[in-house]
């Protein structure tokens, strides 16, 4: 049996109400994955998401966790879109 539960609200936070999830996909470019998220997976879940770099370019990333083993692997680069505000990163002081 498979099911899949969409989020609308909060989406930097992920559905801690419905977690574990064996799979997740973030469809927006963002700039980090929020640990959170990782958290909700399941010791064998998988993510896909579009990573953002400085360089203007998106990253189509895959996460996978074996226990509590996080690996993080780049499938390929792509061209940027803009990234929402609750994925950006926080500002940091600069010279």
């Amino acid at each position: 049996k498979q099911n899949i539960t969409q989020s609308h609200a909060a989406p930097h936070k992920g559905c801690k109400s419905a977690a574990p999830y064996d799979r997740i996909i973030i469809a927006t470019p963002i700039e980090i994955i929020p640990q959170d998220i990782i958290n909700q997976l399941t010791p064998k879940g998988e993510l896909t998401c579009v990573l953002t770099g400085q360089d203007g370019l998106m990253d189509i990333t895959h996460v996978t966790t074996h226990g509590k083993t996080v690996l993080q692997n780049s499938l390929f680069e792509t061209k940027s879109l803009p990234v929402p505000p609750t994925f950006q990163q926080e500002e940091r002081f600069v010279f």
